[in-house]
């Protein structure tokens, strides 16, 4: 287990090229969108021929934004929270 954090900007950097199967990240609109994307980019599994059937997730909680550079989680999500663009997506359901 690893427990980091991203104070500024480019602190994803610390993390470039590591391979991790679980990320969480929490209080996620306090992240910009792009630390959330460089940060996740390295979900996957260290070995996957020794751990072939490893699951990797990537979880972000966190309430609503305080602040204009957190509107980005909603707009990433809009399909499960913004119910102007139509019926919203059920929770738990995937889209690509």
């Amino acid at each position: 287990m690893e427990i980091g954090g991203c104070q500024h900007q480019e602190d994803w950097q610390k993390y470039a090229g590591q391979p991790h199967d679980f990320i969480d990240l929490d209080e996620l609109p306090q992240f910009t969108q792009r630390q959330y994307e460089m940060l996740i980019a390295w979900n996957r599994v260290a070995d996957p021929a020794k751990f072939s059937t490893q699951r990797c997730r990537v979880v972000g909680g966190g309430n609503p934004p305080l602040d204009p550079e957190g509107e980005w989680v909603l707009k990433r999500w809009a399909p499960w929270l913004d119910r102007s663009r139509g019926e919203l997506t059920p929770p738990g359901m995937l889209r690509w």
